[in-house]
């Protein structure tokens, strides 16, 4: 609340400067004793009022402080590789038309315990590189497995990993081609792990709110007309000054607006567009992008790489249109809690059914071999999905 001996302390000093008109007196200013006008007057009540607006505007609330830290790292392959998500494409990339990246966000201090949130250009992060970063992370820095949520963007131009979806292609990957798959492995860990230990280093204060809009671009590719989620939350990362230092935008749907046979370039799709537009527009900011629950949604239209830029101009208008209005503050960082369930799958084929398919010569014939295989090992088949699910909790909002 303001108080009357406040206004006074900021007014005496200019009441008392004032009050000492001067007149030029053999080329130099001399004090006139004559008594403050009208005029000094008013210049000194607008100074006041001034103070007072000043003084009295309450300011931006976007959240309680946090200890907050953010990175990125370029992992764009600098060699041929075989992308993955598509199982007609039978070469190795043929350029790049979109730099990769990966993304950390880390939130709280170390006697808070952080939690760190990486997204990263690429179609599926396998268990098997999560699980070494958790542990390379937890001898670095003793960070909690349990904070540690890694998003992929589902780009179906991105290199493949060892490890996810070793049946993809129909056929065994030549071993040169699958030398500079684990090859890429092992750099991608290495460049989580940096980028990771560069966002937990940068970290100070800053604060945290959130907002949703909508994009429209994202269709039910199961069944037309289907259901869609086009709700677009995004969250918002600024320092104490109020500048914009990291922005974490979530909208469910496929990254598939180019691939195939028709394109074997490296890219991030509409989701890396996205990125780079928001990034150009906010300088020195670092955009993530996540997309939710989007197995069943592709972008429309498709095709193109330049439909691929159209969507993502989408983001870029509808994320920077809800920049332009008031977000919701968040009190960090968050809670995270972690489990893992079991989703059990519909019954298996039995082995004389898996026989049967192995004599096609589809994908859907060499997946029958190698379970046959499998079995002639003496291994017994998955019959369930592993799920990790995570949740980060600001106050009462997940």
């Amino acid at each position: 609340m303001i108080q009357i001996r406040d206004i006074l302390r900021f007014v005496r000093p200019i009441v008392r400067s004032t009050n000492a008109e001067f007149e030029i007196q053999g080329g130099r200013e001399q004090p006139s004793p004559r008594s403050f006008s009208l005029a000094r007057f008013c210049r000194v009540m607008f100074s006041v009022a001034v103070w007072l607006v000043a003084y009295a505007a309450p300011a931006v609330d976007h959240g309680a402080v946090t200890i907050i830290g953010v990175a990125k790292v370029d992992i764009t392959p600098v060699y041929p590789i075989r992308l993955s998500g598509y199982a007609s494409r039978k070469t190795e990339s043929e350029g790049v038309a979109q730099h990769l990246f990966a993304k950390a966000l880390a939130l709280g201090s170390d006697k808070e315990g952080p939690v760190i949130l990486l997204t990263v250009d690429n179609t599926c992060v396998p268990a098997t590189v999560r699980d070494e970063l958790a542990a390379r992370l937890r001898r670095q820095v003793n960070l909690d497995p349990t904070h540690l949520t890694l998003c992929s963007s589902h780009t179906h131009s991105a290199p493949c990993l060892a490890g996810n979806l070793p049946t993809l292609f129909g056929a065994p990957l030549p071993s040169d081609q699958l030398a500079r798959v684990e090859q890429y492995t092992r750099e991608l860990i290495d460049a989580l792990e940096s980028v990771t230990l560069a966002a937990l280093k940068d970290r100070r204060p800053g604060t945290l709110s959130w907002g949703q809009g909508q994009a429209g671009f994202a269709a039910n590719r199961r069944t037309s007309g289907g259901p869609v989620d086009h709700d677009l939350p995004f969250l918002a990362v600024r320092d104490l000054k109020g500048n914009l230092r990291a922005l974490l935008f979530n909208y469910a749907c496929h990254c598939t607006t180019v691939g195939g046979v028709a394109f074997n370039q490296v890219c991030g799709d509409w989701a890396g567009y996205a990125q780079e537009y928001l990034e150009r527009d906010h300088p020195g900011a670092i955009v993530l992008a996540a997309i939710g629950c989007g197995a069943d949604a592709n972008p429309q239209p498709l095709g193109k790489l330049e439909l691929a830029q159209q969507h993502g101009r989408s983001i870029e208008t509808a994320i920077n249109e809800l920049l332009s209005r008031s977000q919701t503050p968040l009190r960090g960082p968050p809670v995270c809690r972690s489990s893992a369930i079991a989703i059990p799958f519909d019954p298996l084929p039995t082995r004389l059914e898996w026989e049967r398919k192995a004599a096609q010569t589809n994908y859907e014939g060499y997946y029958a071999r190698v379970n046959l295989a499998k079995l002639d090992r003496g291994e017994v088949l998955m019959t369930r999905l592993p799920y990790w699910i995570s949740t980060w909790t600001f106050g009462e909002r997940q």
